[in-house]
């Protein structure tokens, strides 16, 4: 019993290095960036009321006097 409880965590152990390893190449280190970058909009969105407008209203410009990507200049 003592023994199989050893090999689990030795093979626990492996498993997570193995996934660490995987999660440090170039493709891996994009798909982490990408999930910690949805992970942090959904926490503005729920969070945050203004982060909820700023969103909602983009054809609004953020600051007096600014030109807006809906309007362009001189419209």
């Amino acid at each position: 019993m003592l023994a199989g409880a050893a090999a689990t965590g030795i093979v626990t152990a492996a498993q997570w290095l193995w996934n660490a390893a995987l999660t440090a190449n170039p493709i891996g280190i994009v798909v982490v960036a990408i999930a910690a970058l949805v992970a942090a909009i959904v926490l503005a969105w729920k969070n945050s009321e203004t982060f909820r407008a700023i969103v909602l209203a983009p054809g609004t410009p953020s600051r007096p006097g600014s030109v807006s990507s809906s309007t362009g200049c001189g419209q």
